[in-house]
């Protein structure tokens, strides 16, 4: 296994890049970000990737990408907080919730495009939980992103009957993993 790989994480917000020591699992130094373009297009995202990777970089070694996609074999099969262009491009996916996507209804960037506080937000986080949960019947949930940090305010107000946790490396989270999947691949992290 690689000891240091470039993670990056494709979010609704920013796209963060980071080295990961895959062996700890910890970034190493200070997560670097740029805006998510808009219209995220393929066209439009990759020289945000490449300019991020170029600054952490030398093009030597793995790199990981957690994509808010649906991928399989390779492909796109979903767009969440992306263009539809995606969708059949080669590089869990979204859930319907109230006739859209859930990332539309329950993301902590709608919290903030919508001024939610934590009590109105979180009666709509614990609806898609309980849609998952009738799903998929996990045992635990780990809530990641930046909103992760803030764990802490808004843990009192969730319900669900999976144990409801953050994810240890908060923000971290998704270029940790996409690290850590770029230096295994098929074992995952």
């Amino acid at each position: 296994m690689t000891a240091e790989v470039l993670g990056i994480d494709v979010g609704g917000s920013s796209v963060k890049a980071g080295l990961v020591d895959v062996q700890r699992g910890t970034v190493q130094g200070a997560l670097i970000s740029a805006p998510t373009p808009r219209p995220c297009t393929p066209g439009s995202l990759m020289p945000v990737l490449v300019a991020l990777a170029a600054r952490l970089h030398d093009g030597a070694g793995p790199v990981g990408v957690a994509f808010p996609s649906v991928i399989k074999g390779g492909t796109a099969y979903t767009a969440a907080n992306i263009d539809g262009s995606w969708i059949g491009t080669n590089e869990l996916g979204h859930l319907e919730l109230r006739g859209m996507d859930a990332e539309k209804w329950t993301s902590a960037q709608v919290r903030t495009a919508e001024g939610l506080d934590f009590p109105g937000w979180i009666a709509r986080v614990n609806e898609y939980l309980a849609e998952l949960h009738r799903l998929l019947w996990p045992d635990v949930f780990i809530l990641g992103g930046a909103v992760s940090e803030r764990f802490n305010e808004f843990a009192p107000l969730l319900r669900s009957p999976a144990e409801i946790r953050p994810a240890l490396f908060a923000n971290q989270a998704g270029v940790v993993g996409a690290a850590l999947a770029a230096a295994a691949p098929g074992e995952g992290p």
